[in-house]
């Protein structure tokens, strides 16, 4: 590596005078030293004098250096030769106001070697760039532009601390900010969790209280809380509370039992009805100006979400019906479940359009 002086050629220690000789020698032996401890990896920027090692420090950006200067103080990096992964014009600044003689950048700017040069401080560099640019690669970097037109090295350091702390505060905003985002994103999160938890519960509940009396084929009321809970809390409640309730169900109290595998064919076609009676009426209450679906939307979710139940319960019965332990034919399956189950949809299309319709009108906590 040469150590390059003001004029931008190497060092020619033949011509110097033997005390000229011994401090070129010993500068160069502590920018050799900060460039090796420098390559190894570990640190951003390296600090060397009188053959040792007096500060590092890592990250990316001219912010850990002026963080180093700021922990080390000036005076304890006076004379020392500075290694630098990045060195633009701040950079160079920076060190500059610490009183160091001798400066290397594995990449250094074109802004660099002209402001090094014209002060005739000895550098050297790996590779020369144009420019020092921000991180998104759009433009100049802000600690760039902050010394763009300073002169002094202190000024400039003083623009830098300056420039630091102003992204400081900005970036503890934008945590606060993104903090806030995240809580905000977290309670729809919550209800989200108590809406399924509380439909779902619901679900199992309903049929306890009314299988009792004989009208649980007829009622069919493990779907009433599923259909609502989707239609008010939205198409992943639906899809949560249908496929969940049948099998909590069956686990709690043995109903609906799981041989012969009513269990898992209703999971199928509540979570479909469930979801398909979110979608369908948040789609219709979108293009309402109010938020609200209007009473013949509330049949249209309602209609579409009990086919698509029906169609689920269908494809499941024929397609997985043999495979799950399914003693009849599914076609058949489907056709009793239709017929034993129409006077529970008629209730459905009677009542819970305007069910949902009142509920969704009473503000929300």
């Amino acid at each position: 590596m040469n150590v390059i002086d003001f004029t931008g050629e190497p060092k020619d220690s033949s011509l110097s005078s033997p005390s000229r000789r011994r401090q070129q020698e010993a500068l160069g032996s502590d920018l050799e030293l900060a460039v090796q401890v420098l390559r190894e990896g570990r640190w951003s920027h390296v600090f060397a004098r009188d053959g040792r090692i007096v500060a590092s420090g890592e990250g990316h950006g001219v912010l850990p250096l002026v963080a180093t200067i700021r922990r080390v103080g000036r005076g304890e990096l006076a004379g020392a030769s500075l290694a630098d992964k990045v060195v633009g014009r701040a950079a160079l600044m920076a060190a500059l106001a610490t009183g160091v003689r001798a400066v290397h950048g594995e990449f250094m700017s074109e802004a660099a070697i002209e402001e090094a040069t014209r002060r005739r401080v000895p550098f050297s560099y790996g590779v020369a760039i144009p420019r020092v640019l921000n991180q998104a690669g759009t433009d100049l970097c802000p600690f760039e532009a902050a010394v763009r037109d300073v002169e002094e090295p202190e000024a400039a350091l003083r623009a830098l601390e300056r420039a630091a702390e102003r992204m400081g505060r900005q970036r503890a905003g934008a945590e606060r900010a993104a903090g806030g985002r995240l809580r905000a994103r977290g309670r729809p999160g919550v209800q989200w969790i108590t809406r399924a938890a509380l439909w779902t519960a619901l679900a199992v509940l309903v049929p306890v209280l009314l299988h009792p009396l004989g009208v649980g084929p007829v009622f069919l009321p493990m779907h009433w809380p599923v259909l609502v809970g989707g239609a008010l809390g939205g198409a992943a409640v639906g899809l949560v509370a249908g496929a969940l309730a049948p099998l909590l169900s069956y686990f709690l109290t043995g109903m609906p039992p799981l041989v012969p595998p009513i269990a898992p064919l209703m999971a199928i076609e509540l979570a479909a009805a469930g979801w398909v009676a979110g979608w369908v009426r948040s789609l219709a209450a979108a293009r309402q100006a109010a938020g609200r679906a209007s009473l013949g939307a509330e049949y249209l979710w309602l209609a579409a979400a009990i086919l698509a139940g029906r169609v689920a319960l269908g494809a499941a019965a024929i397609g997985l019906g043999p495979w799950i332990g399914l003693k009849v034919p599914g076609l058949a399956y489907v056709q009793g479940a239709l017929l034993s189950g129409l006077p529970g949809f008629a209730l459905q299309l009677l009542a819970l359009p305007v069910l949902v319709r009142r509920l969704a009108a009473r503000p929300r906590p």
